[in-house]
């Protein structure tokens, strides 16, 4: 059985990972990838780092990539090309996609696998984090619209409705509340997007208290994520600006150069 891990240049592998992902790929022989739980290293440098943290605590089971840091069959990433290299975002994922669609399986393990240091200490480095998000979003679900990447396009959905549908309509009953009468014919309009909105901030606050999050970490979540739909949007207007064009977009980078611990380890 010929292994590769995979490690992204902001982690550090735990050095009990390699022996349990290898029993775990030996009791399994159809998971063609897996991993395990990211702890971030300094959530406490920033809400952008305690969010990312927040999200790193999924639920170990079947998941539909296996992430950067991964431990994955040989054999499985020959038989699929390996990663694809004309993608600026969204590669785990893709892969994770054509893994299952070739019949494989990927897991999730509870057991700890690496030390994340996203270094994300500004609100620009977030908005750029989106951007590439939603460039990935609608880059890779269009890829596997057809596969079980397609519900990737689903996020695509939800950025295009509360990011240009819902600001539309609000605009549109403003304009009817002042020029239209009767008036409440648009303040209706526009009391139905505030509760759209509402509903969404609820919704993801409720998520992160699930998580256990403190409540100023839940509420900066749920909007930050809504203010992260906006960016998701600019993100699919880069994509599809450069196909039009024809022009290849550069990486969006959203980290920081350098981490201000980053001597606080070893390499």
């Amino acid at each position: 059985m010929k292994l590769v891990q995979f490690v992204d240049g902001d982690c550090i592998l735990d050095r009990d990972w390699l022996a349990v992902g290898v029993r775990f790929l030996e009791a399994h022989p159809r998971a063609a990838a897996i991993s395990g739980s990211w702890t971030e290293e300094f959530p406490e440098r920033s809400i952008y780092n305690a969010i990312i943290s927040l999200e790193w605590a999924d639920v170990a089971g079947p998941a539909d990539a296996p992430g950067g840091n991964s431990l994955c069959r040989v054999d499985a990433l020959k038989a699929i090309g390996g990663w694809s290299v004309d993608l600026i975002a969204g590669e785990d994922p893709d892969l994770g996609f054509r893994l299952r669609d070739a019949g494989w399986e990927i897991y999730r393990l509870a057991e700890p696998m690496a030390l994340h240091d996203i270094n994300m200490l500004s609100f620009r480095s977030y908005w750029m984090r989106c951007i590439r998000s939603g460039y990935g979003y609608l880059e890779v679900g269009w890829r596997h619209r057809r596969g079980t990447g397609r519900q990737w396009l689903l996020r695509v959905r939800s950025a295009v409705f509360y990011a240009l549908l819902l600001p539309s309509l609000a605009i549109f009953g403003l304009v009817l509340a002042r020029r239209f009468s009767p008036w409440w014919i648009g303040a209706s309009l526009i009391a139905c997007v505030a509760a759209a909105y509402a509903r969404m901030l609820w919704v993801t606050f409720l998520f992160a208290r699930h998580r256990r999050a403190p409540v100023r970490l839940a509420l900066s979540y749920s909007v930050l994520l809504f203010v992260s739909k906006f960016a998701n949007v600019w993100g699919f207007g880069r994509l599809v600006i450069s196909r039009i064009t024809g022009t290849p977009t550069r990486l969006i980078e959203h980290k920081a150069l350098s981490s201000p611990a980053s001597g606080d380890h070893p390499a």
